[in-house]
């Protein structure tokens, strides 16, 4: 019922303002003929009074002209219209001039071209590269008020069917698509500044990511500004596809959420599963509209995609699926079209880089290396999740820990916590935070049952 009663109040609207727009038109008799500057001129002021009426009951007022040029005795009449027109001005246009034509395929594209019957002149409408089509009519001179009237009715009928999408709502609705495929999206504005405190360590990666990654996402003028200035023919400096590689759990997926919010983007995370599915061609169309919906992102956004290597494996192998090839295929090519995205930014994560398809490689403009935490960043690692201890319990820490990731540390704490919680709640222990002597427990209970993760043998003395 709510969209019906709607429609009516829209359907009115569009009739009052086209009633009025027609009351105020500038009038000649139907049998008038037009040269081009009169035809120039009678179209002006009918637009102008169109766009007054227009501006009473919609915000955005159409400034598109109807272009006229002319050669000899052909006369030629063009103007753009919003793609989201409810209806085309073709039918409008149709109506209005009263003359038959005839549809004629054209032999090079998908267009249709409409020729006049009477053999007096033909028009098209054509997509283009931008959001808006294109009307265009040539027709013999002199032409007529009432030919010059259909332009008109097609021209203010386009615009008063016009459905403008706000950028919000666009952003919503592509955000929207993204969670309905699976997709984790984490914006910045609603979960918090993150920054790089949240990662121990690792200060040489940081200072490269901020050096070449945020800034240039914060800066994209000064940073193009310079690209203008070096390069014999521009193009962006910044980097639009980038690749972390490591092994697991030291800090990759957590970096590509500090460049989000530090960039004031949405983190897009694909998780590979989300995208696998038994059916066929279901995958790969998955993948594009994944793609397509982030680029719909007005904001612009980080697209985080994890463990790539399980979508990419190198071709050159002889042992590639099928299914894997084809999405491959589509990753690629979307890949490649993120190089001219402006807003968007592309961040895969792999720990086998190795195994990586050759061509997919080629498309990553900047490659940051996580390797395992060296010392240093294990007591960092350490003092985050343990910070009672001393800098001498920390040191000897990390020093049995010499092949653990970052994540492997931040696990360990966690037992130990939980260790040393349950025996404060038996009355074995009095103190409420653990000892140094409880992380060396753990460290052996770790080594000894998970001896074929990251973490190996290391003995620990105290």
């Amino acid at each position: 019922m709510w969209k019906q009663l709607l429609l009516r109040q829209r359907t009115a609207a569009m009739a009052a303002v086209s009633a009025a727009w027609t009351a105020s038109a500038v009038t000649c008799s139907s049998d008038d003929k037009m040269t081009p500057p009169e035809l120039t001129a009678y179209l002006k002021r009918n637009l102008a009074a169109f766009r007054q009426e227009f501006a009473k009951s919609h915000p955005n007022v159409p400034t598109h002209p109807i272009q006229v040029s002319h050669q000899t005795n052909v006369v030629r009449l063009s103007f753009q219209s919003p793609s989201s027109s409810t209806d085309t001005p073709v039918h409008r246009f149709l109506r209005a001039v009263g003359t038959p034509v005839e549809v004629v395929p054209s032999p090079t594209d998908d267009t249709l071209n409409y020729i006049f019957t009477d053999a007096s002149g033909s028009f098209q409408w054509l997509p283009t590269k931008s959001k808006d089509n294109l009307f265009v009519l040539f027709k013999d001179l002199p032409i007529s008020r009432t030919e010059a009237d259909a332009v008109l009715a097609a021209y203010t009928h386009a615009y008063l069917s016009h459905r403008p999408v706000t950028p919000k709502a666009s952003s919503e609705g592509a955000i929207a698509t993204l969670q309905q495929l699976g997709l984790d999206v984490y914006d910045s504005s609603t979960s918090g500044d993150l920054t790089w405190d949240a990662l121990a360590g690792y200060d040489e990666v940081k200072r490269e990511i901020d050096d070449t990654v945020v800034l240039a996402l914060q800066n994209p003028s000064f940073f193009e500004n310079i690209a203008k200035h070096t390069r014999a023919r521009f193009e962006s400096n910044r980097p639009r596809a980038i690749l972390f590689e490591g092994p697991p759990g030291t800090g990759k997926t957590l970096s590509a959420r500090i460049i989000a919010s530090q960039a004031k983007v949405p983190l897009i995370h694909l998780p590979v599963e989300s995208i696998v599915s038994k059916w066929y061609g279901e995958s790969e169309q998955k993948l594009a509209k994944i793609f397509d919906a982030c680029d719909q992102l007005e904001t612009g956004a980080i697209l985080f995609i994890d463990e790539i290597d399980a979508l990419a494996s190198d071709r050159s192998s002889g042992t590639m699926h099928e299914a894997t090839r084809r999405l491959l295929s589509v990753l690629l090519q979307k890949v490649e079209g993120f190089a001219s995205s402006q807003k968007v930014t592309l961040i895969a994560a792999t720990n086998r880089k190795q195994d990586l398809d050759s061509a997919l490689l080629s498309r990553f403009n900047l490659t940051i290396r996580y390797d395992l935490p060296d010392k240093a960043t294990r007591e960092a690692v350490f003092h985050r999740y343990a910070k009672q201890l001393t800098d001498e319990d920390l040191h000897q820490l990390a020093a049995a820990t010499a092949t653990w990731s970052c994540r492997d540390i931040k696990e360990l704490c966690e037992y130990t916590e939980r260790k040393w919680a349950s025996q404060v709640l038996r009355k074995q222990q009095d103190s409420p935070v653990p000892s140094v002597e409880a992380y060396v427990v753990a460290v052996e209970h770790y080594t000894a049952k998970r001896p074929a993760t990251s973490i190996t043998s290391s003995s620990v003395h105290i």
